[in-house]
Formats: structure tokens, sequence, C-alpha cells
């Protein structure tokens, strides 16, 4: 195991695919914080906690304090943290890849979630409260 100073997929290395579906990492973590900032790319938010994720292809796994995921993941993750009460943690665990797509990187990121959502989460609370399902 290494410890980083942040999980993302640049600092781990990772190399998505733009020729064919890519499975790249599982993150898992318990949120407890968001940090945002301004970088040469743009805005980001940044998950603070602990989190650990694997390298689908090596087998590594890596340690840190902070995380940033693609868009799709943190953007998710994000707004669930935000609609929970002040000081509650939120947990997550999702594997990462990429997919080709016709787009200026050639690829776009897929998130699939490992664990049912947490409690708080408002949108499956009104799901089932309307007695719908969200598609898989």
């Amino acid at each position: 195991m290494q410890i980083v100073r942040k999980i993302t997929i640049k600092s781990l290395g990772l190399q998505p695919s733009k020729t064919e579906p890519k499975q790249l990492m599982r993150i898992v973590g318990v949120i407890t914080d968001l940090d945002g900032g301004e970088s040469t790319y743009g805005s980001y938010v940044k998950l603070l906690g602990t989190f650990q994720a694997e390298d689908l292809e090596t087998g590594l796994v890596y340690r840190s304090g902070a995380a940033i995921l693609p868009p799709l993941a943190n953007d998710l993750v994000v707004g669930l943290y935000q609609s929970l009460e002040p000081g509650a943690v939120l947990e997550i665990a999702f594997d990462i890849g990429t997919v080709p797509a016709d787009t200026p990187t050639g690829y776009q990121y897929t998130v699939t979630p490992l664990i049912q959502e947490e409690d708080g989460d408002r949108l499956a609370e009104l799901v089932n409260r309307a007695k719908l399902s969200l598609p898989a």
C-alpha cells in the first residue's frame, strides 16, 4: 500500500482507453468535508476524509486523506454530501472506468456504485415515496 497526497486518475498514473472499455480503479472512502479550489483546468471540489483506491489493472493500493474524482462521480458525491446534516459523514464505493466516446478526449468516464444509497439520500427517499425505481 502506498500513501499519496490525493487520489486522482492522474496522480495514480491511470491511463484511460480510447479504443475499448477499461476499468481503472475501485475507490472506497468516508467523506468528512469538502474543499473547493481553482486549477489550470478550472474549478474543482476536493473530497476530504479517508480514502483507499485500487488500480484495477495492477492491483496496487493507495490511501489518502483527499480525493478528486471524475466529474460524473464527484458531482454526485458532492450533491449527496451537501444534502446531509452538518457534521455527518458519507461513505462511498465506486468502480471508475472509461469507454470510447466521440469527445475531445476520445473517452468518457463510467461510474458504478458498489453500495446502496446512504440514509439521507433525498433522491432515494423521494423515489421510495413515489414508489418508483431508478433505472439500472
